[in-house]
């Protein structure tokens, strides 16, 4: 707690996201489960994007590009499941990780970083993308004769002190709806005991879920 109490009173954003990712996020060279994939920085496929609903409209939807986004490694399906996979996509080969099932958003508190508020603004659009992966997924199995499975993402924003959870899902009407489920106030001992546990169990679920995607892949 000592150290998180000093990263409080000096810290920007890649100081945040350092010591996040010492504490409880897992990283690829060091704890994160072999079938997972993580990306830091980089802009999702824009083809998961929603369509504006105005023709020629003067704005476009932003290109999310979640600080730490996680989903699946390709190597963990067979050819033919990625096969099935590419072929549900609008354009390109989908980019890892695939169906993105965390995204992960970190704010100095303070600053010209911005504040929790816009980290989850863009956990909002990083969940979209990821949500729309996996629909692509879930029309084609109904189509084939196969019940969806659970389609939802996790995202978390996170300074130096605080962690919102939110969670995200496409309702019957295929509405985005968003939901804070959780915080946490990390300066507590307790509470970030209980942060470091809602994060595994996010991960422990994605690992339970992989089997429902490669049954849905295998029946489309």
């Amino acid at each position: 707690l000592h150290e998180l109490e000093k990263l409080g009173l000096e810290c920007d954003e890649e100081r945040v996201a350092n010591f996040w990712a010492r504490h409880i996020f897992p990283q690829p060279e060091r704890d994160l489960a072999a079938e997972l994939a993580m990306k830091a920085g980089t802009h999702m496929d824009r083809y998961l994007l929603p369509l504006p609903r105005v023709p020629d409209a003067p704005f476009s939807v932003q290109q999310p590009r979640p600080d730490l986004l996680y989903g699946y490694l390709a190597g963990i399906f067979t050819m033919r499941q990625i096969s099935t996979l590419v072929s549900l996509y609008l354009e390109g080969t989908p980019r890892q990780p695939l169906l993105p099932f965390l995204v992960v958003e970190y704010k100095t508190g303070a600053g010209p970083g911005g504040n929790l508020w816009v980290a989850a603004n863009q956990c909002a659009g990083g969940s979209v993308a990821s949500l729309q992966a996996t629909a692509y997924v879930n029309t084609a199995l109904v189509r084939a004769g196969g019940r969806r499975f659970l389609n939802i993402c996790y995202s978390l924003a996170v300074d130096s002190h605080l962690a919102f959870l939110y969670l995200s899902r496409i309702d019957s009407k295929g509405r985005f709806k968003m939901q804070r489920v959780d915080s946490f106030f990390l300066l507590r001992s307790e509470e970030l005991v209980r942060f470091h546990q809602c994060v595994a169990t996010i991960f422990k679920w994605a690992g339970d879920r992989l089997g429902d995607i490669r049954r849905a892949l295998d029946t489309i």
